[in-house]
C-alpha cells in the first residue's frame, strides 16, 4: 500500500481573471486530494488583472501530489511552492 502525504500547495497567480479557469479545470480534476483551499485577494481593490493566491491542504500518495503541482507549474504565469510531510 503506498504512503500517504500531507502537504501544502500555494499558488501565486500573476493575472488571476486569465488564468482562474485553467487552474480550477486542474483543481477539480483532482479533488480527491484536496482536503482544503482558501483563496485570498491581496489587493481587494484591484478590478482587472489582478493577483491571486491560492492555498491547499492536499492528503494523498506522493506522485499524485506531485503531479498535481507540476500540472499547475506548467500553466503562464502561476508560481507553485509545495511542501511535504510523511502522514502518520
Amino acid at each position: 500500500m503506498p504512503k500517504k502525504y500531507l502537504a501544502t500547495l500555494s499558488l501565486l497567480i500573476a493575472d488571476r481573471q486569465v488564468n482562474i479557469h485553467r487552474v480550477n479545470q486542474i483543481l477539480t480534476a483532482n479533488g480527491h486530494i484536496i482536503m482544503s483551499r482558501l483563496g485570498v485577494n491581496p489587493n481587494t481593490a484591484c478590478l482587472a488583472h489582478c493577483l491571486g493566491l491560492i492555498i491547499l491542504a492536499l492528503a494523498g500518495e506522493k506522485i499524485k501530489i506531485q503531479k498535481l503541482a507540476t500540472a499547475l507549474s506548467r500553466l503562464k504565469g502561476v508560481k507553485v511552492k509545495l511542501f511535504f510531510m510523511m502522514s502518520e
